[in-house]
């Protein structure tokens, strides 16, 4: 085996056994890797002291010549100490599922972006955040530009079945929820990462909701089935 130095961030840690682990991490040439761990469930490993979720960490492992079995961590080590994300933070949870069920590459750039902005938000914001990123991410768009069945610029509210806005004739004739103006536009502001909007938001568990219905619906990620997320 080749000894291999990089910067990651972790998606994801398994107990294999009473001390050791199985971790999967971002690495910064955009790949998605597990690694078998071992003695990070002891006590006092110092490797299991710096599997901290939202850091940027730099890792020394052995890559595996065989595609049947997993690299070998040597040493872990946090390298910008940024401000910790909790741990049951159910958006940074769902979002690292998301990126190991559904992709071998990951842009570490983007990923990195996404970490930098959730450390600043509350749970129910990185939630938000979190969800609408997964949208983005599977490339299921939704339309923001104008009514999604007609065209019409004028906007009345959005929906899940239509996969984006409606004007006030089509939601009618659709019988459509009508959402208050500020829920409309908040999708804007996610979609320009312009978080800043949440903190004075009235309808938080309204659009979480819509979001988790959205991607149950149309993106085929079943949150219900992560986490305990109900």
């Amino acid at each position: 085996m080749s000894e291999t130095i990089m910067k990651c961030y972790l998606l994801d840690e398994k107990e294999t056994n009473t001390f050791d682990s199985v971790i999967t991490v971002l690495t910064n040439d955009n790949s998605i890797v597990s690694l078998y761990a071992y003695g990070t469930k002891k006590i006092l490993s110092k490797n299991s002291r710096n599997l901290i979720y939202g850091d940027l960490l730099e890792i020394e492992f052995f890559r595996s010549r065989s595609k049947n079995s997993l690299s070998k961590l040597k040493k872990i080590k946090s390298i910008n100490n940024s401000k910790p994300i909790n741990y049951w933070d159910f958006g940074l949870l769902l979002v690292n599922t998301f990126i190991i069920e559904n992709n071998k590459y990951f842009k570490f750039k983007e990923y990195e972006n996404y970490i930098n902005i959730i450390s600043n938000l509350d749970t129910d914001e990185s939630l938000i955040f979190s969800l609408f990123k997964i949208i983005v991410w599977s490339g299921t768009l939704i339309n923001l530009r104008c009514c999604s069945i007609c065209g019409d610029n004028k906007i009345k509210t959005i929906s899940i079945g239509k996969m984006g806005y409606l004007c006030a004739k089509c939601a009618h004739s659709l019988n459509e929820y009508i959402h208050d103006t500020d829920f409309n536009k908040i999708f804007i502001d996610l979609k320009n990462e312009n978080v800043d909007t949440l903190k004075d938001f009235k309808f938080k568990n309204q659009l979480i909701n819509f979001l988790k219905s959205y991607i149950d619906k149309n993106v085929g990620f079943k949150i219900y089935n992560h986490l305990g997320v109900k």
